[in-house]
């Protein structure tokens, strides 16, 4: 199934990024894909632009913590609280949010 632009802009409103030129493979698979996790093709690739940025402010922390390593200033002190403990709070967080 080939979408034409005017559709496309249909599907995915006007408050979201115009993107131009999308190959037909590629948004059939998008498409395909939204239509596969039963929701709107708007709401997909919102999941997919909130999973990069994501990404990228890992990207962001991952070199924060890298320079504090350089400076020897990085790493837990010998009354840091278990990894474990930490993640197991920070799920559970994430649960309730």
């Amino acid at each position: 199934m080939t979408m034409t632009m005017e559709r496309l802009r249909y599907h995915i409103g006007v408050n979201m990024p115009m993107i131009h030129d999308v190959p037909d493979d590629v948004l059939e698979s998008l498409l395909r894909q939204a239509r596969e996790r039963e929701e709107p093709l708007q709401i997909f690739l919102l999941a997919i632009f909130k999973r990069q940025a994501a990404f990228s402010e890992n990207h962001e922390l991952i070199a924060e913590i890298q320079q504090k390593f350089a400076a020897g200033t990085g790493g837990a002190g010998p009354d840091a609280p278990d990894a474990a403990d930490v993640i197991r709070g920070e799920r559970r967080n994430d649960d309730e949010s």
